[in-house]
C-alpha cells in the first residue's frame, strides 16, 4: 500500500477521557500517547511538579505548556507545507527559528507529516509529526518543545511498528527534534536520534508491551470498545423531588 491508496480509508480520531482511533466500523483503539502515559516520566518532572506551589497551579502551567506546544506544531505543519506563518509571541517564535534551522541544516525529503497510523495488528494507533527520507534514509521524527523522557523513545518505535505493517516499508531512523525558547543569541535545536539496533528494538518492544498491559489493567476491558464518555451528560440545574414527603423521616 501506498500514502495515496492508505489516504482514502476512513480514519477517525476522538479526544473524550483519553485519545482514540479508529477505521470507519472498527473499534476504537487507544492512541500511543495514551498508552505511554502509565510510565512515569521521570525524577526530573515529578521534582518540578513537587515544587510547584498546588497541584492546581501544576496543572495550569502544564496546560499552557501544552497549549503553547500545540500552536507550535500547528505552525510547523503550515511551514512544511510550504505556508507563511505569522507569529507574534516571542516564546513560540523562538520554538519556529529553532525549527527553520533544522529545516535550513538538513535536506529533507517529506513523505507524510500528521498522518493518522493505524492498524490491525496492533491494538494501538497515533499520529507522528513527520515521516520523511534524509540522507537515503527513512526517519520517523517527533517535535517536542519541552523535555526528553524516556517514553519518547517508545513513542517513536511505536510510530514504526505501524508504519511498517502499514506500508511494508522499514524504518531506519527514528527521532526527537526538540526546540528551545530559552536561547538568546542564536536559535538552536537538539535532534536526537534514538538507538535503533536489534537489542534497543527488543528492549522498546518489551517495555511497549507492558505499557499496554498496565493500561488495560487500569482501565479494563470494557474501555477499549468506546471511548468514554461518547456524549457527555448535561447537568442539569434545577432540583426537585417527584411524589409526596410523609414528614417523619423515620420517627
Amino acid at each position: 500500500m501506498n500514502i495515496e491508496e492508505y489516504s482514502k480509508i476512513n480514519i477517525e480520531r476522538r479526544d473524550s477521557t483519553f485519545r482514540w482511533y479508529r477505521c470507519s466500523g472498527s473499534n476504537w483503539v487507544p492512541s500511543v500517547t495514551t498508552i505511554l502515559n502509565v510510565i512515569s516520566k521521570g525524577k526530573g518532572f515529578e521534582k518540578w511538579l513537587a515544587d510547584q506551589p498546588s497541584y492546581k497551579a501544576a496543572c495550569e502551567e502544564r496546560d499552557q505548556a501544552a497549549e503553547r506546544g500545540t500552536i507550535v506544531h500547528e505552525s510547523i505543519e503550515k511551514l512544511i507545507q510550504g505556508d507563511k506563518v505569522e507569529c507574534e509571541n516571542s516564546e513560540i517564535g523562538k520554538h519556529l527559528m529553532c525549527f527553520e534551522k533544522f529545516w535550513a541544516d538538513h535536506e529533507v525529503d517529506t513523505i507524510a507529516q500528521e498522518l493518522f497510523l493505524i492498524d490491525s495488528k496492533y491494538g494501538f494507533a497515533g499520529t507522528p509529526d513527520l515521516i520523511c527520507n534524509i540522507d537515503g534514509k527513512l526517519w520517523i521524527i517527533d517535535f517536542k518543545t519541552g523535555g526528553n523522557y524516556k517514553t519518547h523513545n517508545l513513542q517513536c518505535r511505536m510510530y514504526a511498528l505501524l508504519y511498517e505493517a502499514i506500508f511494508g516499508k522499514k524504518v531506519d531512523v527514528i527521532a526527537g527534534m526538540y526546540t528551545k525558547s530559552t536561547w538568546i543569541k542564536e536559535p538552536n535545536y537538539i535532534l536526537k536520534k534514538f538507538p535503533y539496533n536489534d537489542k534497543a528494538k527488543a528492549i522498546y518492544d518489551n517495555c511497549i508491551n507492558g505499557a499496554i498491559a498496565l493500561w488495560k489493567y487500569n482501565n479494563g476491558t470494557s474501555r477499549l470498545a468506546e471511548p468514554y464518555p461518547a456524549v457527555k451528560p448535561k447537568i442539569k440545574s434545577v432540583f426537585k423531588l417527584g411524589g409526596k414527603s410523609n414528614g417523619n423521616f423515620g420517627i
